[in-house]
């Protein structure tokens, strides 16, 4: 072959080896095909935990299943090395676990359906610990409180046990990820441990590599039967934040240009008194907000057993200032992180925050302002995501409440925020099962707090009247069997029906004091023909349920 001959041929194998593709990347389970090692029997975590440390675990089982653990890896028949990964898992120890104060994390524990190395070196890994705020994960802003590096082995479908001291904060939802490098040059594999089990909340995944930037459920990506094992072990810290208010007032709202004392209450749990201490970080604000702490320290002094004691105790609270711009139709709020100062009894104590406390900020409807009678339940109401308004950033609070809005702030200010009704099915007539509300109408109707308007009906463009409201707001709370005492007569509009008992029962809990008169011995009207306002309507529901806009 001549020179020229062999310089062209050289050319065009050049050629076709840059037109070749590269491996193809994507998120998938392990092939059969892919290397692993001798299947070993599933091993009892073991780790640096006291006996009285609590699991905390999604799933109903710990067993590792093959072919459910989701990677984004090269796709066979290329060698499944991994893409840059993290797995994700989210934990609310109040809410799921019945854990009230801060907890002190002794180690994670990750599955691993299959981690392959060349030579057996293991392979870098990291988990990040943190807690999501603003809004439930994956959307809220993401404040990490520690982060562990170490290597993991190569295994087959076992559990990886990390010892760690790290510390959780009270009542926050948290996140633990295990994220991983791009393992392509390096020829990792890694497949974390998964099951077709019953879940508590949702396995999540995100790889730039496969491009998914932020967390998705493993259910959104295709794969809705893999669960993640993935769990951590620790103990509770015996306290527990109890409450929060601001100068004294329990109708207070934070505002932008406030400055306002935060008066922080927890309760001890430890063997005896103690005297405690704190110091105060503001570690977030959301949107355009801007946030202060003049003063960052408090003072619980000495904290009896089992009492809720307030900073106001001692005269020594933290002040704090509000600031920026709002978004109307925005729920945006303060983040300050308070540390508690014990006695040396936690080992990680005064390292991590002990509760990180949210604080709403009002304005956040245009034709709601602050002298509004019901300023500060409207912001309630919103700030529990009981209600989102009525568009352009208004609440609409001269509006009459229909039926079918009140079915859905019923079940929200009772169950909370996160509640879904099952779907419907087209119980009424007059309500479609199309029809956004309802499932919510239907609901309310599975539960016997309504039969509607007439057979077959609901009438939700109706407004709700008052004396109706009194029956949805007790059955919704205590059951459609409740029956409330006997009336006595307490209003001079009311007459003696069925309605009766209910609005007086109402009265006697302080939920309302009439529309007129008052008070005893004087005429009380009730006016319980007249509609229910959507301004009305947020005292109702925030006395009712009991909401707070500031609290534990």
């Amino acid at each position: 072959m001549s020179f020229s001959r062999r310089v062209a041929f050289a050319l065009a194998l050049l050629l076709i080896v840059i037109a070749l593709p590269a491996a193809a990347q994507g998120l998938s389970p392990r092939s059969p095909a892919s290397p692993l090692l001798p299947i070993s029997p599933q091993q009892a975590p073991e780790g640096s935990c006291p006996a009285s440390a609590i699991l905390f675990t999604q799933g109903d089982s710990q067993t590792i299943e093959d072919f459910l653990g989701i990677s984004c890896a090269q796709q066979p028949p290329s060698p499944q090395y991994h893409r840059r990964n993290s797995w994700w898992r989210v934990f609310r120890p109040e809410e799921e676990f019945g854990v009230l104060g801060p907890v002190q994390v002794c180690e994670i524990q990750f599955g691993v359906e299959s981690s392959v190395t060349p030579g057996a070196t293991g392979q870098p890994i990291t988990f990040n610990v943190g807690v999501s705020l603003d809004q439930p994960f994956p959307d809220g802003f993401r404040y990490q409180i520690g982060s562990v590096s170490t290597t993991l082995p190569d295994l087959t479908k076992q559990i990886f046990v990390l010892p760690v001291n790290l510390q959780l904060p009270a009542g926050a939802e948290v996140y633990i990820e295990a994220q991983v490098a791009d393992g392509l040059d390096a020829q990792y594999i890694l497949f974390p441990g998964a099951n077709s089990q019953p879940e508590g909340s949702p396995s999540y995944l995100s790889s730039p590599d496969c491009g998914i930037e932020n967390p998705v459920t493993l259910a959104e990506i295709g794969f809705p039967d893999s669960h993640f094992v993935f769990n951590f072990r620790g103990v509770e810290i015996p306290i527990a934040p109890t409450s929060l208010a601001f100068d004294s007032d329990p109708n207070f709202v934070v505002d932008i240009g406030d400055t306002a004392t935060m008066q922080t209450a927890w309760t001890n749990f430890f063997a005896g008194p103690l005297s405690i201490t704190s110091t105060f970080e503001s570690i977030h604000a959301s949107g355009a907000l801007t946030k202060g702490l003049p003063d960052t320290t408090a003072n619980y002094g000495l904290m009896p057993v089992g009492t809720p004691t307030s900073c106001v105790s001692t005269g020594d609270c933290p002040v704090l200032t509000a600031g920026g711009t709002k978004i109307l139709g925005a729920d945006e709020d303060l983040f300050v992180a308070e540390t508690l100062l014990l006695p040396p009894i936690a080992p990680e104590q005064g390292a991590f925050p002990d509760k990180i406390w949210e604080v709403h900020v009002g304005g956040s409807f245009g034709d709601v302002p602050t002298g509004n009678i019901f300023y500060a339940f409207i912001e309630n109401i919103f700030h529990n995501s009981v209600t989102g308004g009525c568009g352009n950033g208004n609440y609409c609070p001269a509006n009459a409440t229909l039926r079918k809005q009140m079915a859905v702030f019923l079940l929200k200010a009772f169950e909370g925020a996160g509640y879904l009704p099952p779907p419907a099915t087209g119980v009424f007539n007059d309500v479609p099962a199309a029809d956004p509300f309802a499932p919510w109408i239907e609901e309310l109707a599975a539960r016997g707090i309504t039969s509607g308007c007439d057979p077959g009906l609901y009438c939700p463009d109706n407004p709700v009247l008052r004396k109706q409201m009194a029956v949805f707001l007790l059955k919704t709370k205590l059951g459609a069997g409740y029956t409330p005492p006997a009336p006595t007569g307490i209003f001079d509009d009311v007459p003696a029906d069925g309605f009766r008992p209910f609005i007086e029962d109402l009265y006697n809990r302080g939920i309302t004091g009439g529309c007129s008169g008052g008070p005893p011995p004087a005429p009380i009207s009730y006016c319980p023909d007249n509609s229910v306002t959507r301004g009305q309507m947020a005292p109702f529901l925030v006395k009712t349920f009991e909401l707070l806009l500031y609290g534990p």
